[in-house]
């Protein structure tokens, strides 16, 4: 009995959708026929010059828009250039003091977690859907101690760049992060 009186229900309020959609479609094309009525006993000349008017009214609004879009993603490129320039420069200061067995291999050197708690806050301001899934990638390789955390890492520099607009055409995976060894050939190991 129940399920009657929803189908009762949802059928109705697809028919009331559907008369409010008709109404809309009418009341529309009621109005042009009007406007374009009276554009038809219009003076072409004055009738052209409306719609040079209102063509131009958008055309300014439309460059505005575009112009201020420009200045927000621009203010946007450079809060995340920041960011991920910092997060390069953390990953960089690990790769060279594991170099030189200056990191601790039982836990994080101290600051460590309170850098990336402060970058993943800034990430989820800033990152793009596609820097912050690379990034759990990263971090969830970090937690399970993979050992080819460094290509996750390498993708999430990729998707950073390509976030600020820089093209990673011709960049292979690993490619980054060999930038920062000591021997790139290491990396190949786990690429194959």
């Amino acid at each position: 009995m129940k399920n009657k009186k929803i189908s009762w229900v949802l059928i109705f309020q697809m028919v009331l959708a559907i008369v409010i959609l008709i109404g809309l479609v009418c009341s529309v094309w009621l109005f042009l026929t009007f406007i374009f009525g009276k554009f038809n006993k219009l003076n072409p000349n004055v009738s052209a010059s409306i719609i040079a008017g209102f063509v131009a009214i958008f055309g300014i609004l439309y460059n505005q828009r575009q112009a201020k879009n420009r200045e927000i993603n621009e203010a946007h490129r450079l809060k995340k250039g920041e960011l991920y320039k910092k997060f390069m420069d953390l990953i960089a200061d690990i790769l060279m003091k594991t170099k030189k067995d200056e990191l601790p291999k039982d836990k994080l050197p101290e600051g460590l977690e309170k850098i990336f708690m402060e970058f993943t806050s800034n990430l989820i301001i800033w990152g793009s859907p596609k820097v912050i899934a690379k990034y759990e990638n990263f971090r969830e390789a970090a937690a399970s101690q993979k050992v080819d955390i460094l290509l996750y890492a390498d993708d999430l520099l990729k998707a950073m760049r390509s976030d600020l607009n820089v093209s990673n055409w011709w960049l292979w995976r690993g490619s980054l992060v060999k930038l920062f060894l000591k021997d790139p050939k290491e990396l190949d190991k786990f690429i194959k």
